[in-house]
């Protein structure tokens, strides 16, 4: 299977979107976090809109999400254009794509009212009559139905402000991006496509991943949104949009407590090759990846997969030298375990 390629652009308009929805949405994107990342995440999103300053109210209608968790401005120019991530799409594309003012109050029209055909929406485009009475007649709340008709009286100035506020906002987005892509560049080189396939299963439907034979695979990680899952079929790839932490939401049952350090320990070496490889690293003190291809005859892949599923569980740690990850024996987990098991060695006596 092809090797991962990594592409830029759909993680970063992603986190854009991301940061404008976090402040519409809070609420939806807490109760999605992991159990074990609730307190963090928190925090987290609330460096994001620390971040980002003041976001306008104006821009409510096009960021707020629905009952099935998308927002419009996403649904308009993120997800239908899965087939350009790897080409053309970039923030650009964003821009040009609302430039067109009459596009995108018809399409807001369909978004909030996706049951009317398109004769119906034609309506509604040439009678602000027409439109408020659907308006009127919806099951929206009050303050939605109040957003809405505030829209549609003058759609420009609230598009002329979506458009001014994305400009700045990704002036910021970018500076973020130089003084952090590190971490993207460390999470893509511990990524592999049987890690991808393996435990997609924990979020969904529980059905795995099934990427086509002989197709290019793409990748593209998020800084902010960095709990994120999310895998499409394009023409001709396949592509994962995943947060810089996607395996706390893959692994929503993974925690810091002591018995699933016990559970990690037994996963990891629940197959010879990895405890080897402990064997190996103990000896040598630290190695690289490559290390594992000499000493085991591994192919690339076998060897990230097996030394990420040492680190993913605890086993190893890792430091940086520039863009190479080095790996050595994480002893705090071992001693951490040690310590447990230790009061299965203690004889109690029991009263009879």
């Amino acid at each position: 299977m092809s090797k991962i390629k990594l592409l830029k652009e759909p993680g970063y308009i992603y986190d854009l979107l991301f940061a404008f929805g976090l402040k519409f949405n809070k609420k939806d994107f807490i109760e999605e976090l992991p159990e074990c990342k609730r307190e963090e995440g928190i925090k987290h999103y609330e460096s994001v809109l620390s971040l980002f300053g003041d976001i306008p109210e104006d821009l409510y209608v096009f960021f707020l999400n629905n009952e099935n968790g998308r927002a419009f401005l996403p649904k308009l120019l993120f997800y239908p254009y899965i087939d350009r991530f790897a080409t053309d799409y970039n923030f650009k594309f964003i821009l040009d794509a609302i430039n067109y003012s009459n596009y995108v109050v018809r399409e807001l029209i369909r978004f909030y009212f996706f049951d009317l055909d398109n004769e119906e929406i034609d309506e509604c485009c040439g009678s602000l009559e027409k439109l408020f009475d659907y308006i009127k007649k919806s099951e929206y709340t009050s303050e939605v139905k109040s957003k809405l008709y505030e829209f549609f009286v003058n759609p420009e100035p609230y598009i002329r402000t979506l458009r001014y506020e994305l400009m700045q906002k990704e002036t910021i987005l970018s500076d973020y991006y130089k003084n952090n892509y590190q971490e993207i560049i460390n999470v893509y080189n511990q990524t592999t496509v049987d890690i991808l396939t393996e435990h997609f299963s924990a979020i969904g439907n529980g059905d795995k991943v099934v990427i086509p034979e002989n197709s290019d695979i793409c990748a593209s990680f998020c800084l902010l949104h960095k709990y994120h899952s999310g895998a499409w079929p394009a023409e001709h790839y396949f592509c994962f949009v995943l947060g810089c932490e996607y395996e706390s939401l893959l692994n929503p049952k993974r925690g810091e407590t002591i018995e699933s350090r016990l559970n990690n320990l037994g996963v990891a070496l629940s197959e010879q090759s990895r405890v080897d490889i402990l064997n190996m690293i103990m000896k040598k003190g630290e190695i690289i990846c490559k290390d594992l291809e000499k000493e085991f005859d591994f192919s690339g892949s076998t060897a990230y997969h097996h030394i990420t599923i040492l680190t993913r569980c605890g086993l190893l740690k890792t430091r940086n030298e520039g863009k190479t990850i080095l790996y050595s024996i994480n002893k705090k987990f071992f001693v951490s375990v040690m310590d447990e098991m230790k009061k299965y060695t203690i004889t109690r006596k029991e009263n009879y």
